[in-house]
């Protein structure tokens, strides 16, 4: 017997894979092989869009990190041309523990991305409560037309509850 399960975030608390799963049907609808999985696959994504206030040197981005997450990777774009008038030469991505924890975007063009060979090495961390991602400004503040999309790769482990 092949047993197919869907996953989505419905199921992020109890992901029950049996001894009999082949395929996996994924939040996109597409059918992957289990042993083919990719972990990022299987991670939830959030994604915030946020603008600065022109001046800061940082923009924080609040309680994007759910209580209980195991956070993979936070990685950026730039939505437009980050404008050096100011000074600004790169920024850091980080929490209030590790400023750089998920690396430093040097490119400021337009669509530029940070990516997993930003990240700063080390053990994915686990947050016990809600948390902030920063991003923080370099050489210079950041201008008031800096718009930046975040995305933070996470999952949630909890124990099954046993019936």
């Amino acid at each position: 017997m092949v047993e197919t399960i869907q996953y989505s975030r419905i199921c992020t608390q109890d992901l029950d894979i049996g001894n009999s799963t082949r395929q996996l049907r994924m939040q996109d609808g597409s059918l992957q092989t289990a042993n083919q999985i990719q972990l990022s696959s299987l991670a939830i994504l959030a994604t915030q869009q946020v603008q600065a206030i022109g001046g800061n040197d940082q923009i924080v981005v609040g309680q994007v990190i759910p209580a209980g997450a195991c956070v993979m990777g936070v990685t950026t774009q730039n939505l437009v041309d980050l404008n050096p008038a100011l000074g600004l030469t790169s920024f850091y991505i980080g929490d209030r523990a590790v400023i750089d924890r998920w690396g430093t975007q040097r490119v400021l063009s337009n669509g530029a991305q940070t990516s997993m060979s930003n990240f700063s090495p080390g053990a994915w961390p686990i947050y016990p409560a809600t948390s902030d991602v920063l991003l923080t400004a370099q050489g210079g503040p950041f201008t008031s037309a800096a718009r930046i999309e975040i995305s933070v790769w996470y999952f949630t482990l909890t124990h099954r509850a046993q019936s």
